[in-house]
């Protein structure tokens, strides 16, 4: 992993989000606060449909969501991409 210390090393966080409702304004006010950190907000869908190498670039997930199925519970494909995605790390 990289230095961290150097300018532009923010941590990247996938900050993924979905069923349920928040202030989206004052929630990335929030987070783009906090620094040395680079947040992207994104719904939990949107996040998994993503390419395996575009989730490789972050350095940590972060969720702020209310799923109520565990991925893969429904079988359905989402759901199982979900499972994958989630699943994966190097």
């Amino acid at each position: 992993m990289e230095d961290r210390g150097q300018a532009g090393s923010e941590i990247k966080v996938a900050m993924v989000t979905g069923h349920h409702e928040y202030d989206v304004v004052d929630f990335q006010q929030l987070l783009r606060g906090i620094p040395g950190i680079d947040f992207y907000p994104q719904h939990m869908e949107d996040f998994v449909l993503d390419s395996e190498q575009a989730r490789k670039q972050y350095d940590v997930i972060a969720f702020y969501n209310y799923q109520q199925e565990t991925p893969a519970e429904g079988q359905d494909e989402l759901g199982m991409r979900m499972k994958v995605a989630l699943s994966r790390r190097s």
